[in-house]
């Protein structure tokens, strides 16, 4: 019997539920949920594949962390050119998160051409305050792979396939 298992939030302390989700062998993820019970730990099964708490984990997780880490470059670099306290006002117009908004992600895919020397820009003024660039940098290789969405309409999934990475391209350097 094999179950993959995840946790998803702070650790139950001052009255925090961290959510374990569950996957895997149905049997298992059960006896899994009735040690965590009387826990402030809720369990969440998400079905019998293995690996699939796992992958919620690394994609929840990944989102998160990233824009925590771009949040705090965003910052420095405005603290560093004297206008933080304008950048925090931007942000507080913003009440979502760009994690809820799928539909974005094609409309993203479609301005890459454009978005991609800005954040080349961003780069330069990040090394240039002292700070790393190189999250950055990645950000702009990534919407190098949208070159070809250039001002087009395109769904949600047209424009994740545009990232998907051939392993020999990517590892000749091609891609």
């Amino acid at each position: 019997m094999v179950i993959d298992g995840a946790v998803v939030g702070s650790p139950p302390v001052g009255g925090k539920q961290p959510t374990l989700y569950l996957s895997g062998d149905p049997a298992g993820c059960s006896q899994a949920e009735i040690l965590f019970e009387a826990s402030d730990v809720k369990t969440h099964v998400l079905g019998a594949e293995v690996g699939t708490a796992s992958a919620l984990k690394l994609a929840y997780s990944s989102y998160q962390k990233a824009s925590r880490v771009l949040a705090a470059l965003a910052y420095g670099v405005a603290d560093a050119s004297g206008v933080a306290d304008e950048l925090l006002k931007i942000a507080g117009k913003r009440g979502g998160s760009y994690l809820t908004e799928t539909d974005y992600i094609p409309k993203t895919a479609s301005r890459a051409w454009r978005w991609g020397p800005e954040l080349d820009d961003a780069a330069a003024l990040l090394r240039d305050v002292g700070l790393p660039d190189d999250l950055m940098r990645a950000a702009s290789r990534v919407l190098h792979y949208w070159s070809d969405a250039r001002d087009r309409e395109l769904t949600v999934a047209e424009a994740l396939s545009l990232l998907h990475v051939d392993p020999g391209l990517e590892e000749s350097g091609d891609r």
